[in-house]
């Protein structure tokens, strides 16, 4: 009896740690960095690429607590230098490129809850996937403006896809490392009652 106490609370603790893993991420946009700060709290992080002009990502390249890969036009310019297309932004800014098949993948250090920036000339239905769990579409952009997402788990990358190859620039990047406060799912409420239903039905056994 003994035996088959511990083999349903084995049971039911691996299936609650499977649940989890598969969870998606709800991913909500914003367009405001008050917005932003409101949904991601503080510490919030900036990049405003003006120590890395000239920088090539083809092949990638790591700004410090990141790292970018991207097809195409991937370098970091001064804003005199840039593709015509975009928009001039303050200071430098990271020049890009993206497409159905070859987004544009940004690589974190440390897990982040949000991520924004200015954004110029993104014009073809851009969307995010963060860690292949969660998906959401981004607004087109055609001048310049302020574009930023914030998930319910932390995440360590994300990618940036358009719906056909678009050049665009991003700058005055916004990124948080704040942990999201834990929501329990109904689903999770149940494995946690039947969790402990387990444990009592165990220790009266050994009783």
């Amino acid at each position: 009896m003994r035996s088959v106490a511990s083999t349903l609370l084995l049971s039911i603790l691996m299936t609650s740690v499977i649940a989890f893993k598969v969870q998606a991420a709800t991913i909500t946009v914003v367009t405001t960095e008050s917005d932003f700060r409101a949904l991601v709290g503080e510490p919030v992080f900036s990049e405003d690429f003006s120590s890395f002009v000239g920088t090539s990502i083809s092949s990638g390249a790591d700004f410090g607590p990141f790292s970018v890969t991207g097809p195409g036009i991937s370098s970091v310019d001064a804003v005199t230098t840039g593709f015509s297309s975009v928009v001039d932004i303050n200071g430098t800014y990271l020049l890009t490129g993206s497409s159905v098949s070859s987004p544009v993948v940004f690589q974190f250090d440390a897990p982040i809850l949000g991520f924004a920036a200015l954004i110029s000339h993104m014009i073809s239905a851009p969307s995010v996937t963060i860690d292949g769990v969660g998906t959401a579409a981004l607004p087109s952009v055609l001048g310049t403006q302020f574009v930023g997402f914030v998930s319910d788990t932390l995440f360590t990358s994300f990618s940036l896809f358009t719906s056909s190859p678009d050049g665009y620039g991003i700058d005055e990047v916004l990124f948080s490392s704040s942990a999201p406060q834990a929501v329990p799912t109904p689903a999770t409420l149940a494995l946690f009652v039947v969790g402990l239903a387990g444990l009592r039905i165990r220790r009266r056994i050994q009783l």
